[in-house]
């Protein structure tokens, strides 16, 4: 499945700003800063943690417990 498939065709609803690949660059940056990972891109390790980063399932939200 192609990008454009997957996200359809954004420019048909006028989406303006920073590029999808700039964008998710971005967001990786960020949530690289906010969770730690230390290692640079460019080392096996850096890499393989912001993969599995990807790859990962989104966290639940904590559950409630009674006080």
């Amino acid at each position: 499945m192609t990008a454009r498939e997957e996200w359809g065709e954004f420019s048909k609803y006028h989406a303006q700003g920073i590029p999808g690949a700039e964008a998710l660059a971005a967001e990786l940056d960020r949530i690289i800063r906010d969770t730690g990972i230390r290692s640079p891109i460019d080392t096996r390790r850096g890499l393989h943690a912001r993969l599995h980063y990807l790859d990962s399932p989104p966290a639940a939200p904590p559950s409630k417990t009674p006080a």
